[in-house]
């Protein structure tokens, strides 16, 4: 009987802990926070977060467990280098993933994207920075101009704001295309210099180097064979007045990242087969680089990993964009992209198990990529800021799911991506919110009811001890160091029953005796995209300065400017420009003015004297 199949079929499937109802609401609300299309006002009343400080000692454990319940660390090579598989083999493997999907749609088809939890792949969901970059991104240190917040120093990140010190660069998206506006950043005297129009194109980010200007974005023409494709466009603005385009690249999928290093740029793209693939038409399911295949001997699986997504991976020589320096592809589904200075790694959830990740390293150097290796573990990571690499070692936290509960741990591999060492076992009940490394020392934020501060020291990795724990109310989403000793905290505290932005300052100088020493409630019912992208944050320990944009409830925006003195956390600028956006505003400084820029905004930089934050002109797009 037909009833009878389709019992069958449905008792086959197993429901996993995850989608338990008491672990939906958490899920979904969650899901909807991480993908930061709409800032969740309401999502979080009724939890806040722990805050995990982890030393990592220099000497490392030998073969620690990943997750609580199992210890699958073996390295998993995909067959890349010495038997490639053929396009055909790809076509087969895909072919029989979406076929699977077809004779379940119900469960299959609906279950991955509607209710099973994703972490975060746009890189505007970040919660903290790396060792390297947390001396000087957006502290002016290295220069008299803030730069992009970034995760890595010397790992530059595309965004819609930048600035070379002399200039200022906006993008913004109309009905015909994308503009980039150019203003001369000049005090009193601040004017847009020039604009240029990128027709039938949708920016999303873009970099700025020695005259280049690099924007990746979609291209709408559609006079490519691939359904979806990410274009790269690289123009000489040596002349501002007279920009001149010198290439144009493009690559399968859809954008979800890049990063790059010298001269350099590395992008990262998603491609979905969809169900109109043709064997015959390799690119309905082979990705493509420009208007060829990627080769074969470049396409990489995961050991025994079905899907039918492909992360494509390209290198380009922004002096030089006639052709990309190189390309890859892996079968595989996108979560979390973290880029070393030499490594680049992809954390993909594993269809053998519903909080398992498999974790794919590849080397880079000038412009060549090169597969490495990969491992699965038993956990989730929540995004780029949960990795971090160190001495030729990777760490990460992670939180893992057994029997409808939940733990956290930070785990370290070596090269190959073996575990070495770990802590594990940490709050029960609880998933990783934040986190942030500091060469040996680490932090992570866990969710619940309270923010304990707790110091664990692993200066002997085999008996890691906590030093201490210091609760509070309210949660950090963002962690930034702020000087010798203080670790900033941007969040949300909810003590009252209303929701608003909190800043906290932490004394980090003795693990044993930590201590909230000054915190800042702002208005009721505030809220800031810069707890959830790293790169609206400004924080500047040189110049004593915190900025951000919070928006309420009535739709209101309003960049807010602190300082902080021994006495606590003093106000020193509420700008409100007209028509202020608190999702598309930066705030950065050149010299001794300050300069509040709005990409889409039309009315264009304001600028402020850096001493009084009075407005002494303002330069319209």
């Amino acid at each position: 009987m037909i009833e009878d199949k389709i019992k069958e079929l449905c008792d086959s499937i197993p429901v996993p802990d995850s989608l338990s109802p008491e672990q939906m609401e958490q899920r979904l609300t969650e899901q909807t926070k991480k993908n930061h299309i709409l800032p969740i006002k309401k999502s979080h009343l009724t939890a806040a977060a722990c805050l995990f400080v982890l030393v990592i000692g220099g000497s490392v454990l030998a073969h620690m467990p990943f997750g609580d319940s199992t210890t699958d660390t073996s390295t998993k090579l995909a067959s890349i280098s010495d038997n490639p598989l053929s396009y055909d083999d790809y076509y087969t493997i895909i072919d029989g993933y979406l076929g699977k999907q077809k004779e379940v749609s119900v469960w299959d088809r609906l279950l991955p994207e509607s209710v099973e939890e994703k972490t975060a792949t746009s890189d505007v969901a970040s919660d903290s920075m790396s060792t390297g970059a947390a001396s000087n991104a957006l502290s002016g240190s290295s220069s008299n101009y803030t730069k992009t917040n970034i995760q890595v120093d010397g790992v530059d990140e595309g965004d819609i704001v930048k600035t070379d010190g002399t200039y200022i660069y906006a993008c913004s998206e109309d009905a015909i295309g994308s503009t980039i506006r150019i203003v001369k950043a000049d005090g009193e005297n601040t004017q847009k210099i020039s604009s240029f129009c990128i027709d039938q194109f949708s920016i999303y980010e873009f970099y700025i180097d020695n005259g280049i200007l690099t924007a990746i974005g979609r291209d709408w023409s559609g006079d490519s064979k691939y359904r979806q494709q990410t274009a790269l466009v690289v123009y000489d603005i040596s002349d501002v007045n007279h920009p001149i385009l010198r290439g144009k690249r493009t690559q399968s999928g859809d954008y979800e990242t890049s990063r790059k290093n010298g001269k350099y740029l590395y992008t990262i793209s998603l491609m979905h087969v969809d169900n109109e693939y043709q064997k015959s038409k390799k690119e309905t399911y082979i990705p493509g680089i420009d208007d060829t295949l990627v080769p074969e001997a470049n396409l990489h699986r995961p050991k025994d990993l079905s899907t039918a997504q492909y992360i494509v991976i390209t290198a380009l020589d922004i002096t030089n964009p006639d052709q990309y320096s190189d390309s890859c592809a892996i079968l595989n589904d996108s979560e979390v992209y973290y880029v070393s200075e030499k490594n680049l790694y992809i954390v993909s959830s594993s269809h053998e198990h519903t909080t398992a990740s498999i974790i794919s390293k590849f080397n880079y150097h000038e412009g060549q990529l090169d597969f490495v290796c990969e491992t699965t573990v038993r956990a989730e990571v929540l995004n780029q800021f949960s990795l971090d690499e160190h001495n030729g070692y990777l760490r990460f936290v992670g939180t893992t799911q057994h029997l409808g509960t939940t733990s956290n741990g930070l785990y370290i591999l070596d090269e190959q991506l073996k575990a070495v060492g770990s802590v594990s076992h940490l709050a029960a009940g609880e998933r990783i919110y934040s986190s942030r490394f500091m060469g040996n020392y680490a932090y992570f934020v866990t969710y619940r009811e309270t923010d304990p501060l707790f110091a664990v020291d692993l200066t002997n990795p085999q008996n890691p001890v906590v030093l201490d724990a210091l609760k509070i109310p309210g949660f950090s989403e963002y962690l930034h160091p702020y000087g010798d000793g203080l670790l900033l905290g941007v969040g949300q505290d909810i003590s009252d029953g209303n929701e608003r932005v909190k800043l906290s300052m932490f004394d980090i100088s003795s693990p044993k005796d930590l201590k909230e020493l000054n915190k800042q409630l702002l208005d009721e019912g505030s809220y800031s995209m810069a707890s959830s992208n790293h790169k609206a944050l400004l924080v500047d320990p040189e110049r004593n300065t915190i900025g951000f944009a919070i928006e309420n409830y009535s739709g209101e925006s309003t960049y807010v400017m602190y300082r902080y003195t021994k006495n606590g956390f003093k106000k020193i600028a509420s700008l409100t420009p007209p028509g202020l956006s608190f999702e598309s505003s930066r705030g950065l400084f050149i010299g001794k003015y300050f300069y509040l820029v709005d990409a889409v905004n039309a009315y264009g930089v304001f600028v402020y004297d850096a001493e009084s934050m009075k407005e002494v002109g303002t330069a319209t797009y």
